[in-house]
């Protein structure tokens, strides 16, 4: 990352060896494409992208991932991935105002300026900053976003929300 920074790459591609890459692509940093058209799936592809960068000449970056990864490329891959985040880096902290009728239990993060009324929050799980929490059940497995209102609301393994949530309802 520190290569990536000092020399201002436009773009740093971060790339994982899989056992089958017909499922995710083939990243050819050298070579060129004819023309851009749509994939198989109808849609433009971020390799795509990279590729008319490498065709305008720009230098691409690219490293290797070691390590666990995850694709996060249908839902249930992006709640699969909510899971192990959380369940690897939530921790017990509460920076914001939690009142006696409400229990936490687990590792939870409470952001500042959140309030947490008559509600049960149970982790791994993780409350933005500013949120106002009402007679919920939050969690396990649940990530709200900062700014987030939740009333009588039971999220329950879901990955962050951002906007306001009343009466149960998502609002943008």
């Amino acid at each position: 990352m520190q290569d990536f920074l000092a020399k201002g790459f436009p773009a740093l591609i971060m790339l994982k060896e899989v056992v089958d890459p017909r499922a995710f692509g083939v990243a050819v940093l050298d070579g060129a494409i004819e023309g851009l058209k749509p994939s198989w799936r109808g849609e433009l592809e971020i390799t795509d992208a990279i590729q008319e960068l490498l065709n305008m000449g720009y230098k691409v970056a690219a490293r290797k991932i070691e390590g666990w990864w995850l694709d996060t490329g249908k839902k249930d891959d992006i709640l699969e991935a909510n899971r192990a985040v959380l369940d690897a880096y939530a921790r017990l902290e509460i920076r914001g105002e939690v009142d006696a009728r409400s229990h936490l239990s687990g590792r939870v993060e409470i952001g500042a300026g959140t309030v947490v009324k008559n509600s049960v929050v149970r982790g791994p799980a993780v409350i933005g900053k500013d949120c106002m929490v009402e007679n919920c059940l939050v969690g396990p497995f649940t990530a709200v976003g900062s700014n987030c209102r939740l009333y009588r609301a039971r999220p329950e393994n879901l990955p962050p929300l951002w906007g306001r949530m009343k009466g149960g309802a998502f609002e943008r």
